[in-house]
């Protein structure tokens, strides 16, 4: 995957926004770094959220990433 803006590999475990492109095709994405785009901050229907490697890649939304770092420090629940 690479960035939209900066052209740059997105690797495993960075902050990701997966951007929907269903001109192109039903299930088509594009892909930015949020320090490349930080326009897309909360925007409907923008993914945000880090990659992960499984079977295949497999996206985890970033409020997960957070709730689970909460955990990790005694917080949350």
């Amino acid at each position: 995957m690479i960035c939209l803006r900066c052209e740059q590999e997105i690797g495993l475990g960075k902050r990701v926004f997966v951007i929907p492109f269903p001109t192109y095709a039903e299930d088509a994405c594009l892909f930015a770094h949020p320090d490349c785009m930080p326009n897309l901050e909360g925007r409907e229907n923008i993914l945000d959220g880090y990659y992960i490697e499984g079977s295949e890649r497999v996206l985890v939304p970033r409020e997960v990433v957070e709730a689970l770092k909460g955990t990790e420090n005694g917080e949350g629940g």
